[in-house]
C-alpha cells in the first residue's frame, strides 16, 4: 500500500485531453496521469501503469 503521506501531498490539477479525457459522463484518467499521481489508487483504472496493485482481490476477479 502507499504511504498516507504521499496520498496527502498536493497534485497538479488535471489537464483534460493530457491528464484525463470524458467518455459520456465519465471523468477517464490516463496513463500520464496516474504517473503524476505515483502510485495505484486502488480503484481499478482502465490506464493504470501500476497493474492495478492497490486492487482489492474481489475487484480485479471480478473483470
Amino acid at each position: 500500500m502507499t504511504d498516507k503521506t504521499e496520498q496527502l501531498t498536493p497534485r497538479p490539477t488535471p489537464r483534460e485531453g493530457e491528464d484525463f479525457y470524458w467518455e459520456g459522463r465519465y471523468m477517464v484518467f490516463t496513463e500520464a496521469w496516474h504517473l503524476k499521481r505515483g502510485y495505484c489508487c486502488g480503484s481499478a483504472c482502465r490506464h493504470c501503469p501500476y497493474g492495478h496493485e492497490n486492487v482489492p482481490q474481489k475487484a480485479t476477479s471480478a473483470k
